[in-house]
């Protein structure tokens, strides 16, 4: 009678502890919060109040950065070689035969005859230039173009040569002149080219 009164207790004994890790097994149930309307409304408004990038505002951004292409045209500058104003025994001339044309190319500007002019009296010739016999005295120490008058075709040049370097032997000085000239006369506005003053390129 014990024995079977002990077989009871246990077997009562394991049904506890098998409802006992069954009910700890299962997990309690998650809660799920409930969406509040006004806070949703909130984060609306305040989602609406961010401000947004302008497109235009963008275009003219990137446009401000990116730079903007200078307008460019292409003009002569007459400089001289000798091996072409020779004479028949090879004596030099001295004239515009040996006038030889190098192109450039300048920004468009209102001024283009004085920007070229400017150009040639910076004497800038290129090796390959050289190479092929264009020289040039230009530039002078101390000479520059200060004004540019055009008038019923007539340029008038304002040139300032305080050391006189464009005086001296008459050969050389027409040559001097003959380049200046010539760059001139490209424009088809300019029918004659003149100085301001009567004491440059002389002998």
């Amino acid at each position: 009678m014990k024995s079977k009164n002990t077989l009871a207790l246990l077997a009562v004994m394991g049904i506890l502890v098998i409802s006992g890790c069954s009910s700890a097994s299962v997990p309690a149930p998650k809660q799920v919060p409930i969406p509040n309307p006004e806070q949703k409304q909130e984060e609306s408004k305040q989602e609406a109040n961010i401000p947004k990038a302008d497109a235009s505002s963008e275009a003219e951004e990137q446009k401000a950065t990116t730079p903007e292409k200078i307008a460019e045209r292409t003009v002569k500058l007459f400089y001289y070689n000798p091996e072409k104003d020779k004479d028949s025994t090879g004596n030099l001339l001295c004239t515009s035969k040996g006038l030889v044309a190098v192109t450039r190319t300048i920004p468009v500007t209102k001024t283009p005859i004085q920007d070229t002019l400017k150009l040639l009296l910076k004497g800038e010739i290129t090796p390959a230039e050289k190479a092929q016999g264009v020289t040039s005295e230009y530039p002078l120490p101390g000479l520059k173009l200060t004004g540019v008058s055009l008038k019923n075709g007539k340029l008038t040049l304002s040139l300032d040569d305080p050391q006189g370097k464009t005086n001296g032997g008459s050969c050389r000085a027409g040559i001097l002149w003959a380049q200046i000239k010539g760059t001139a006369m490209q424009f088809p506005e300019v029918t004659s080219v003149g100085l301001a003053t009567e004491f440059l390129f002389q002998p």
